[in-house]
């Protein structure tokens, strides 16, 4: 405004930071959280690799006990003292019951939160869904729908010795028809659990039913249920299965089970799968619960799923699509790159996060090694001479440095040692760089290297991680034979690798 009607301050001048600070928008859906996206995946992988075998195990001996209850003619009472005889002498129940932990009847017995045989086969095809859509960032309805869901022929085994897979997916904004992908073994495993726990259902209906499915009336989804009620002699027919947040929704039981109350807090927006494939992206070097099973799942590669398709997995992958919903090969490139373009804006979200976060942390009193935490602490003590800067609060300070340090470029990038901070800026000072100058080279980069970069960002969960490695590191050199070059290579690497360990933790020693 002109004079004299303009004021001579400016009353806030950070209006936008703010407004942030003080409003949300209302009914905002929560985002899902790195503790929740770890929980979930530790706890349906302990469905597909544990439990998945007795679950279907319990399925069939539903099916023996209903074929057994077919043929006795008995009265309703004596009917119903069979049915809990039977159940309590099933030793495939007393097994189940050791497995999983808890006592398990065989069918609902109204609202309550007992375990029943029903509720388990929905645990498993929660499990399956979280494993298969979160690895490979993929909607709910492109896993489970009736018709485009995945079905006994979506995935395929390229070469079992090098686990290498691959998938048919829907897509379903784009393409509106089917494109292949590499799936990792993880993804394949719960497939398999999939197809186990198919299986057994179709045994189980079949043993009461006297029903024998052809394999043309088996081309829909896999997921899907029928229940036994053994009191009634009645088989309900087919329930399609449908996973979502929601109070009463499949996926809410997991997610209560799997995390207890901070379930509460998870939204069910359409890209959850995306976000979640995002944080297990960034979190899988550092985070305490992924780390506990690194070697375990060293065989769930977050990247698998965007690797390059050729034309020949195109043309391969048309015999199993209807042909009304065939494309050109270039029309599935395409929807594929868009795909990716999708996923890397959700990448770009949680690695900003992260960067965030990280900040907030190191602000906070928090110690970390290599050479970016050292850059921004150098950054904030010169703008701490700032009086508006030094009057911010914690929160606006990390607000400010994040925006700093993201308009120069730097973004985070994970790696097994560390997190890379030089993102798309110059970096001409990475020392992973074969020319001086010329930027970063992730192939070259170790941890011995990225020790001493100038844009490396190490956490104590990236140095338990180099930990583990170590041990690793010296059962190898133990089990080789003595001055071979293999031996001579990995006393090379354990040597390196200790060196590391002790520089990164004399780092943090000082730092406190």
């Amino acid at each position: 405004m002109p004079k004299p009607f303009a004021f001579s301050v400016t009353p806030f001048p950070d209006p936008i930071s703010r407004a942030k600070r003080l409003a949300k928008p209302h009914a905002r859906t929560p985002n899902l959280s790195v503790e929740q996206a770890v929980g979930l995946l530790l706890h349906a992988r302990k469905y597909v690799y544990v439990y998945a075998d007795v679950i279907c195990q319990l399925v069939r001996e539903v099916g023996e006990i209903g074929l057994k209850l077919t043929s006795t003619g008995l009265r309703q009472k004596r009917h119903n003292l069979l049915v809990a005889q039977l159940w309590r002498e099933s030793k495939i129940r007393e097994r189940a019951e050791v497995v999983l932990g808890v006592e398990i009847s065989m069918m609902s017995k109204g609202a309550g939160s007992e375990t029943n045989v029903p509720k388990l086969v929905d645990m498993l095809l929660s499990s399956a869904v979280i494993l298969i859509a979160g690895l490979n960032a993929r909607r709910k309805d492109e896993i489970i729908h009736r018709t485009v869901g995945l079905r006994r022929d979506s995935f395929q085994i390229v070469n079992r010795s090098l686990q290498i897979y691959q998938g048919t997916f829907y897509i379903e904004k784009t393409l509106k028809s089917y494109a292949p992908y590499f799936i990792n073994q993880t993804t394949f495993d719960a497939y398999t659990a999939l197809q186990k726990i198919e299986e057994a259902q179709l045994a189980m209906e079949c043993a009461i039913t006297r029903e024998v499915r052809s394999e043309e009336s088996l081309r829909h989804s896999m997921f899907w249920s029928r229940t036994f009620a053994p009191i009634a002699m009645r088989i309900a027919p087919r329930v399609w299965f449908d996973f979502s947040f929601d109070r009463n929704g499949a996926g809410r039981a997991f997610a209560l089970e799997a995390l207890e109350d901070s379930a509460k807090l998870i939204g069910g927006g359409a890209h959850i799968f995306r976000r979640f494939y995002a944080i297990i992206y960034f979190y899988r070097f550092e985070h305490g619960g992924l780390l506990a099973i690194r070697y375990q799942l060293a065989h769930w590669n977050c990247e698998t799923t965007r690797q390059y398709v050729t034309d020949s997995m195109i043309q391969a992958a048309e015999a199993r699509i209807p042909a009304e919903l065939r494309r050109a090969p270039e029309a599935v490139r395409a929807a594929i790159s868009s795909e990716w373009s999708a996923l890397d804006e959700e990448l770009k979200r949680v690695g900003s996060e992260k960067l965030c976060h990280a900040i907030a942390q190191l602000l906070n009193g928090q110690s970390f090694s290599g050479g970016f935490p050292r850059l921004v602490e150098r950054v904030h003590r010169h703008l701490v001479r700032n009086v508006d800067y030094s009057a911010m609060d914690i929160e606006r300070k990390t607000e400010k440095l994040h925006r700093m340090v993201e308009a120069r470029g730097h973004a985070f990038r994970p790696l097994p040692h560390a997190d890379c901070a030089a993102g798309s800026s110059s970096a001409r000072g990475a020392k992973c760089s074969p020319v001086k100058g010329k930027g970063p080279s992730h192939e070259n980069a170790t941890a011995l290297v990225c020790s001493g970069c100038a844009y490396s960002w190490t956490s104590q969960g990236h140095i338990a991680g180099l930990k583990a490695d170590l041990e690793v590191l010296n059962i190898d050199v133990a089990d080789s034979p003595p001055h071979t070059l293999l031996w001579e290579r990995r006393m090379l690497t354990r040597d390196n690798l200790r060196k590391v360990i002790w520089l990164h933790e004399r780092r943090l020693a000082q730092a406190k």
